[in-house]
């Protein structure tokens, strides 16, 4: 206890010496255990003294970092990953380009944190990608707060097929109110979306006028109309400065919580934190 941990660090409850702490000279917004170490992601250029841009893997016994990573070149830097089975990692963020390719808000990194040369589906946004999220079939929910993708108009959401092509079947989107999708949550063939959004629904259609959250049928690839929570926000805090930034399904008691900029739910007040 007591010592200084810059933006990464490994704490045991009993055993000091195994306490590490890995500078990194910015935040850290991701992380990942695997079989290898921690894959940590974030708008860092330095691990300790080692040049890593946004992506690095640190050795979970030391916390040096390994000689895999990614050199991803951004202001707003990689803000979520995800590990495939294969080995590969989905990064999403708000950059342009990694290991000298263009690769704008997402990108597909191999094992060995070389990024693989096809895919370059051109996420743009204010934001970028916020949420990586996959099913048991391999395809990839992919949100956040963005306007184009693949050089066409896409608001906030779609999905990857398991190839890494966007997906037809899957034609949602959410229009931008304030923050986009900040988070997924998949629940059998339910899935529930939440943000800052002020209406949800079929790419080139009139959208359902439903904000913040919302709930999508996995059968019929749309809007559930009958969940419909009016969700009333305030995002005057500097901790809290979107509608909803955060999520978890609770599938055993049937109930979600939720937290952000929150002050009401159906006329129910609540401070920043709501159970749904």
């Amino acid at each position: 206890g007591g010592g200084t941990r810059s933006r990464l660090a490994r704490i045991s409850a009993n055993d000091a010496s195994l306490h590490w702490t890995q500078t990194m000279d910015r935040p850290v917004n991701s992380l990942t255990l695997g079989a290898g170490g921690i894959l940590a992601g974030g708008n860092f250029v330095l691990a300790r003294n080692d040049v890593r841009s946004a992506l690095v893997e640190v050795d979970a016994t030391t916390g040096d970092a390994t000689a895999i990573h990614s050199e991803i070149l951004t202001a707003g830097g990689a803000l979520t990953h995800l590990r495939m089975p294969d080995g590969r990692m989905w990064v999403g963020g708000n950059f342009l380009r990694a290991n000298g390719l263009p690769k704008a808000g997402l990108v597909l990194v191999n094992a060995d944190g070389s990024v693989d040369p096809g895919g370059d589906l051109g996420v743009y946004g204010d934001l970028g990608v916020l949420n990586l999220v996959p099913d048991a079939s391999g395809r990839v929910y992919v949100s956040g707060n963005f306007t184009r993708v693949d050089g066409l108009p896409r608001h906030a959401l779609f999905r990857l097929t398991p190839s890494g092509s966007i997906d037809a079947a899957f034609p949602l989107e959410a229009q931008l109110g304030r923050g986009g999708i900040f988070k997924v949550l998949l629940d059998g063939n339910a899935m529930f979306v939440a943000g800052g959004f002020q209406s949800i629904g079929p790419v080139g259609q009139v959208p359902l006028a439903q904000a913040n959250a919302a709930k999508i049928s996995l059968l019929t690839n749309s809007v559930d109309a009958s969940w419909n929570p009016v969700i009333t926000t305030t995002a005057t805090s500097t901790f809290t400065p979107f509608p909803i930034q955060g999520a978890a399904l609770d599938a055993a008691n049937d109930r979600i919580y939720m937290g952000g900029g929150i002050s009401s739910v159906d006329g129910s007040p609540v401070s920043l934190v709501a159970a749904l």
